[in-house]
């Protein structure tokens, strides 16, 4: 104790204590805070301020989750021996870093959601099928009539039995039968997409394929070791078209014979002046004809029918012409003429005579041979690209482009902007032109580019998220380094929220209007007839007057039964219980549809359902020829002297 002025006293304390009179213990004397802590003097005590990631008394203890290391506004739990994240919905992982893609569960129709390496993967629950189970089975209620077999194929839903066909089997190739003439209908296998198809065994005195074609060869016969060859195919013939005295057959005859039923001998039927030369009768030299008729050739040039001396000239053909002298024209020479008179140059060109002939002379811009025509612009074509106008110079008969900014080339194909140089640390580009010439660095992935002078464009390091490429107001979340996630508003979901149920999906079926009510969450507005949650299902008409409404599909007419149901009588072309199946929707390209079945156009064979080109060709053995012309390779031409 020391004594001050006025007789006041001051207390000298003792390490560890402190107060006017050391009364007061200083725990703080020794700094009780570990691990940088700091101490503070409170009533008969001590507290710590811990540095960060520290806690306790005298922060003796690690504190996990300051600073918080859970991603994504996650909440961090300390634990005994460390710490636990408590994830926001639509994440998982360790510190909550991934994105959980089953959360909310995308499956529908209580499909269960898996995460598969990233991918969200429905199981689905029958009858439901599909990336999210939003597809029904075909074959959870089998649509195949007479035993057939149902697979999962939209197109082809059924294997049918023997005999059977359509769509759902519901039809068989022999019932009716196509055979006519009682001609006995056989199933045999089909080739291509049609399982089972048909032949007819017919009966004495037809044929075809469906024994629609009488045989006219039965009962004629060819003379001299002809044979009947009977030109109608089953293609070519419909069966109410068959007249019997109008049949197209004939007879093939041996080299040499001729005639209906090859009753004449070809050599001789030869002219006197003629010669028979491999079964063909020609005329003798200096005789013209058919060969049956020979007659003296006449010389057209004697006398001389060329006036003014011109010279007559004997074709090749015993045809003449005319070699006129200069100053005279015609086709005997018959007038003097000079070719200009005429004025046949236009255009204002010149008219030059040369004998008979004349020379046009054209102005800059014209050609042709009377300087009718003018030269094309080839500025019609527009070979200027990138907004280049063209320019045509007649009297040179080119054109030119004058090129916008920095384009360059005869057509203004070239942008002139500066070209960039590699870099090993970062990406380079070219700058390149825009719609006026102008240089301009491009984006890459939607990220901006920034031109450096003597480098060219540079990608500099940036947030995906700047080019925000979240769509319907979805909100981007940057990951880490060059990954984003969008989190997307309600009723949108996908990478950068581009999707609804209905525009990705459209779920409704037979024109039902799809309205969007959530994220996977729809509702389906039904045409008329139609109901279900994808309009599926058909409306069940029960009761009378079943038919009001209008049932029968592809103008179907529909019978009300006693009972309350109904039938629908459907047109030839159109079956299945409501008229919705077209028996010809799967005909090939070059067959017509003919009463409800397939039937190949001329010119091609096959079932209708599979046509191919009928490139079967004829040669000079399958030919009758007049009797003026004979056969080269397939075709008829005239003998010497005929004129067909």
């Amino acid at each position: 104790m020391t004594m001050g002025e006025h007789d006041v006293f001051k207390c000298l304390c003792p390490p560890k204590f402190g107060g006017p009179l050391c009364e007061d213990t200083l725990f703080c004397y020794y700094n009780p805070c570990k691990n940088g802590g700091t101490c503070k003097e409170v009533d008969h005590g001590f507290k710590c301020n811990c540095a960060e990631g520290f806690t306790g008394k005298t922060c003796q203890d690690k504190n996990f989750c300051k600073p918080n290391p859970c991603s994504h506004h996650a909440t961090c739990v300390e634990t005994l021996n460390g710490f636990k994240c408590i994830c926001e919905e639509g994440y998982k992982g360790e510190r909550c870093k991934d994105l959980d893609i089953c959360l909310p569960n995308p499956c529908r129709n209580n499909g269960v959601c898996k995460d598969i390496q990233g991918t969200a993967k429905c199981d689905c629950l029958p009858p439901h099928k599909g990336h999210f189970c939003t597809e029904t089975l075909i074959c959870f209620h089998n649509p195949c009539h007479h035993g057939g077999r149902c697979v999962e194929n939209p197109t082809a839903p059924c294997v049918c039995e023997k005999g059977y066909i359509g769509t759902y089997c519901e039809n068989h190739v022999c019932n009716p039968s196509p055979c006519v003439n009682r001609g006995i209908c056989i199933v045999e296998k089909g080739f291509g997409h049609q399982r089972w198809t048909f032949k007819c065994a017919c009966p004495h005195g037809f044929k075809g394929k469906l024994c629609h074609i009488p045989d006219p060869c039965l009962d004629f016969i060819c003379l001299n070791g002809g044979t009947c060859i009977d030109e109608q195919t089953p293609e070519e013939v419909n069966e109410r078209d068959i007249v019997p005295y109008m049949l197209n057959f004939y007879c093939r005859c041996l080299p040499g014979f001729t005639g209906h039923r090859c009753e004449s001998k070809i050599c001789d039927m030869c002219d006197v002046n003629a010669e028979c030369i491999n079964n063909h009768c020609v005329c003798k030299q200096n005789y013209i004809g058919n060969g049956f008729h020979c007659t003296a050739i006449k010389d057209p040039c004697k006398p001389n029918p060329c006036k003014n001396k011109g010279v007559c000239v004997l074709g090749p053909d015993r045809s003449y012409s005319c070699q006129c002298e200069k100053g005279y024209c015609g086709a005997h020479c018959e007038s003097f003429c000079n070719p200009c008179v005429s004025f046949p140059c236009k255009n204002n060109s010149t008219c030059s005579a040369h004998g008979n002939s004349y020379v046009c002379t054209c102005l800059p811009g014209f050609t042709g041979t009377n300087c009718e025509l003018p030269l094309p612009d080839p500025c019609n074509s527009q070979p200027c690209a990138n907004g280049g106008t063209c320019s045509f110079d007649p009297i040179k008969n080119e054109y030119r482009c004058r090129c916008l900014g920095k384009y360059t080339g005869k057509n203004c194909e070239v942008c002139d902007c500066p070209k960039a140089r590699p870099l090993t640390n970062k990406i380079t580009l070219d700058q390149k032109c825009d719609a006026v010439g102008e240089c301009y660095c491009p984006a890459v992935n939607g990220m901006d580019t920034i031109y450096e002078e003597g480098t060219g464009c540079v990608l500099p390091g940036s947030n995906p998220c700047d080019s925000n490429p979240c769509q319907n107001n979805g909100v981007c979340r940057r990951i880490e380094g060059d990954k984003y996630y969008c989190q997307c508003t309600e009723k949108y979901y996908g990478t950068n929220c581009e999707c609804t149920e209905c525009t990705c999906n459209n779920p409704c079926l037979n024109n039902g209007v799809c309205i969007d009510i959530g994220t996977h969450v729809f509702k389906c507005q039904c045409a008329a007839g139609f109901t279900g949650t994808t309009c599926a299902e058909i409306v069940p008409t029960i009761g009378p007057g079943s038919c009001l409404s209008r049932p029968c599909l592809n103008g179907g007419t529909c019978l009300d039964r006693a009972s309350g149901s109904y039938d629908c009588i459907c047109p030839l072309q159109y079956t299945g219980p409501h008229c919705d199946v077209d028996k010809c929707a799967n005909c090939d390209v070059n067959a017509d549809c003919i009463s409800g079945r397939c039937r190949c156009r001329m010119g091609y064979v096959g079932t209708g359902y599979a046509c191919v080109k009928d490139d079967r060709g004829k040669g000079c053995g399958e030919v009758l020829c007049p009797i003026n012309q004979h056969c080269v390779r397939g075709f008829c031409i005239c003998l010497p002297g005929f004129h067909c």
